[in-house]
């Protein structure tokens, strides 16, 4: 009784920080990033939802449309890098933006993009994440240096730090060189505050304000069931979103938030880690001072049908074959939890 108490008072909050007609949900400022096949969804999401997506950041991705349906043909992405063609895969995409599959290919143009690949990292080769920057360059952004106060579009690439497959941040998580779950590793490198700095720069914003502080308080569940969200797509039927002070109903009239989405990796699914990854990607303590709400998509482990047995989100086809695109299970899903967001200013509760 005492955990279905728990539950409900969470469902309650979650639904109640919603509430109320401040502050504003921006709908112009959509910024999206994610680790290995969270970042291979975050680059498929881009491109799908090139109209809405502002700046796109990448650890340990690969490029759009790199496993072409093909799980085999994906394994190879990941270790062999030599085999990417990007000419090909932009010409993919031209025909799927023929039919209306992406939005115009145009947009990709006038993004922000920052890219991570750990000069260590056993799991995706850096010379893939090399592809994946030489892939937005054919997409029409310029290379510019990560600290640069540049405000044109552009790809800027970290790929000096010898870290193992991991979310990086400066503050919490394994050595650098470790490999394994929650794969959360303290490199010495923020690379939220990276990647949304160069974002806010895009966007013409104020200046990032620094880190402020994580308020577990502040981490609620959401019912991805609402929106589709099951085992038949790979998708766990709770998610996760971070709603900050900033960006509750008692905000002060006229207050203006953000959305960012961040897609997880295989085996950094809650059902997989709980919280944890959630919890320490930095991305909070940034949201806490500039009045991001951040969601958290969570996929799931699926033993048979689909296979996916790392809970990884899709990019290899185990949805169908329009994974990659507007009409893709698992894109169609995310974008329904980003309208409903921008357009209500809230999602629907969900407990465990």
């Amino acid at each position: 009784m005492a955990r279905m108490l728990a539950a409900l008072a969470v469902a309650f909050v979650a639904t109640a920080a919603f509430a109320g007609a401040s502050p504003t949900i921006s709908g112009d400022t959509l910024t999206i990033s994610g680790i290995s096949a969270g970042g291979a969804m975050a680059v498929q999401y881009e491109v799908a939802h090139s109209s809405k997506v502002r700046a796109a950041g990448v650890i340990a991705g690969v490029p759009y449309y790199c496993a072409q349906s093909n799980v085999y043909v994906a394994l190879d992405c990941m270790s062999e890098p030599y085999i990417i063609d990007n000419p090909a895969l932009v010409g993919e995409m031209r025909e799927y933006e023929a039919v209306g599959a992406i939005d115009a290919m145009s947009n990709i143009k006038s993004h922000a993009v920052v890219l991570f690949s750990g000069t260590q990292d056993t799991v995706v080769a850096h010379g893939t994440m090399v592809a994946l920057a030489q892939q937005y360059t054919l997409l029409g952004l310029s290379q510019a240096a990560v600290a640069s106060n540049d405000t044109t579009p552009s790809v800027r690439a970290i790929f000096n730090v010898p870290a193992e497959h991991s979310w990086v941040t400066n503050f919490y998580g394994d050595n650098c060189d470790y490999l394994g779950k929650p794969y959360l590793n303290n490199c010495g490198v923020d690379f939220a505050g990276a990647f949304l700095r160069a974002a806010w720069l895009r966007m013409g914003l104020p200046e990032l304000e620094s880190r402020g502080q994580y308020n577990p308080a502040n981490l609620h569940t959401f019912s991805q069931a609402a929106f589709g969200g099951s085992s038949s797509i790979s998708m766990d039927t709770i998610g996760y979103v971070y709603i900050p002070d900033r960006c509750k109903a008692s905000a002060p009239a006229g207050t203006t938030c953000h959305v960012h989405v961040n897609f997880h990796g295989c085996e950094q699914t809650r059902g997989t880690v709980g919280d944890v990854y959630v919890s320490h990607t930095g991305l909070n303590e940034y949201a806490e001072t500039n009045a991001v709400i951040v969601v958290y998509p969570q996929a799931t482990v699926s033993p048979l049908l689909p296979y996916n047995p790392k809970g990884c989100f899709d990019w290899w086809g185990y949805t169908g074959s329009h994974y990659a695109d507007k009409y893709g299970a698992q894109i169609a899903f995310t974008n329904a939890v980003v309208a409903r967001l921008m357009e209500t200013g809230s999602l629907p509760a969900g407990g465990w």
